[in-house]
């Protein structure tokens, strides 16, 4: 049995460069990228500081960053290290 932290034999990648332990009461998968590509961002609004100001803008912000954006245009990734486990194990392996 491997200790929490090593590396898997190759029999228990999980993915392209991910490798989970064998830990029986913690899961550690390291290499995690979780993508989210299908969701739409409305349009910004109310940016700047007076009524005089808000409206241009608010305006540019949405021309630079292309908003509002359909469903299928955005992307956001999170990567890093997952922990599964119970609630004990999980808070006692956070350094």
């Amino acid at each position: 049995m491997q200790r929490r932290g090593a590396r898997a034999s190759p029999e228990h990648v999980l993915g392209p460069g991910c490798y989970g332990t064998i830990d029986p009461t913690l899961n550690i998968a390291t290499g995690v990228n979780i993508v989210d590509n299908t969701f739409a961002v409305p349009a910004a609004s109310g940016c700047g500081f007076t009524f005089l100001d808000k409206p241009l803008i608010t305006a540019a912000v949405n021309l630079k960053e292309g908003l509002p954006a359909a469903a299928g245009q955005n992307s956001a990734i999170l990567s890093g290290t997952t922990k599964l486990g119970s609630s004990a194990a999980t808070a006692a392996s956070v350094d």
